[in-house]
């Protein structure tokens, strides 16, 4: 997996932000267009870093993302390099 700007913002927003719908995640990312986001959110679940938390509820429910252990692991990583000084950050 490619870790993007945009993957990089999902992960950080659902991380200070558990339970996010769809909507709310695409909004903390700063992300217009909503098939965009669902196909992201879609690829994150598919890689184990996200959980919808309604998956198999019944239609029309708004989908609750939250991060997985995996997850949380890959967005602790992102903020650790850029929290990094200068001179130490990761290649």
């Amino acid at each position: 997996m490619r870790l993007t700007y945009r993957t990089a913002r999902v992960l950080q927003g659902l991380a200070r932000r558990p339970g996010a719908s769809n909507r709310q995640v695409a909004d903390d990312a700063g992300i217009v267009d909503q098939g965009q986001v669902s196909k992201l959110l879609a690829r994150l679940e598919r890689l184990g870093l996200l959980c919808n938390e309604n998956a198999g509820q019944g239609r029309g429910e708004r989908n609750r993302w939250r991060l997985t252990g995996r997850g949380e692991l890959v967005t602790h990583s992102i903020a650790s390099h850029i929290d990094a000084p200068e001179g130490r950050r990761a290649a």
